[in-house]
């Protein structure tokens, strides 16, 4: 749960930081913004009652996520009309596709071999970093508060958010389970889930629609299995560099835009695609 509550603060970072002034929002937008605020303070103050664990580090570092226009692409591709039809097939053949991930780690583990023959990494087991190692270490992941390049880029961070709530509050242990703050917590991310809800139904949109189909994250412990494989203590400072190396390692996503096309011939071997020739084409 404590993953998903680091999200909820760093999507709340962004989006409060780029909020309007209250005279120019709905009443909806309001209600959203109050309850963020509330629910960010409430992370907050949980996360200082336990000694104030480290909302950056529990972030994934990098996190991929594909949509549904990737999969138009594959389909235009391959010639295939894209419309409901086939997005939906393709969407129910591709669930799973990308849960091998020993191609990314493998160019995790080439990266940590470079930076070892260049003598980068730290080879005593004593951590000796600095405030600011131990701030890189946990940067990456967090969302930039630079203001929004469209609305769709603000709505898609409200999809997130209202995709994580929705996530915390249906796998909460029970209320008896949970310490005080932890309540306060669900509370307010009720509350939150309620002010999204009602935007929603007043724009007409359902999340589900705009979420990305595949979401992979990477964490810090995905780091420190590949320092472990080197013999390379995994101190804040080897994370730190670690993490500023291999920031754009996994930009590359051809190889995974290869298993999308590959998918879709084979199901055009397997005549899965007769049926979406002459579907209406209002994807």
């Amino acid at each position: 749960m404590y993953e998903n509550l680091a999200k909820i603060w760093n999507l709340a970072n962004r989006i409060l930081a780029n909020a309007p002034e209250e005279e120019g929002c709905t009443g909806c937008e309001n209600e959203i913004y109050a309850d963020l605020t509330n629910a960010r303070q409430s992370i907050v103050s949980l996360s200082e009652s336990q000694g104030g664990w480290n909302l950056k580090v529990l972030l994934p570092w990098i996190t991929e996520e594909w949509f549904r226009e990737d999969l138009e692409d594959a389909l235009i591709d391959a010639g295939i009309p894209v419309n409901k039809k086939s997005v939906q097939l393709m969407l129910e053949e591709s669930r799973g596709i990308f849960d091998d991930k020993s191609k990314r780690n493998d160019m995790l583990r080439l990266k940590a071999e470079d930076l070892c023959k260049e003598g980068k990494f730290h080879r005593y087991e004593e951590d000796e970093s600095t405030e600011a190692d131990k701030e890189s270490s946990g940067l990456s992941g967090m969302c930039s508060t630079s203001a929004y390049a469209s609305q769709s880029e603000k709505m898609l961070d409200l999809y997130r958010l209202y995709d994580v709530t929705q996530e915390i509050l249906e796998y909460a242990p029970a209320e008896e389970d949970l310490l005080y703050l932890e309540n306060e917590v669900l509370a307010d991310l009720a509350n939150l889930k309620q002010s999204l809800n009602g935007l929603f139904e007043k724009i007409g949109v359902t999340p589900e629609d705009w979420l990305p189909w595949y979401t992979e994250q990477w964490y810090r412990e995905d780091l420190i299995y590949v320092l472990g494989e080197l013999d390379i203590p995994a101190t804040e400072y080897n994370l730190s560099i670690m993490i500023e190396a291999c920031c754009g390692t996994l930009d590359d996503k051809s190889d995974r835009n290869d298993m999308l096309r590959m998918k879709v011939d084979d199901l055009c071997k397997e005549g899965k695609f007769v049926s979406c020739i002459n579907f209406p084409d209002n994807h």
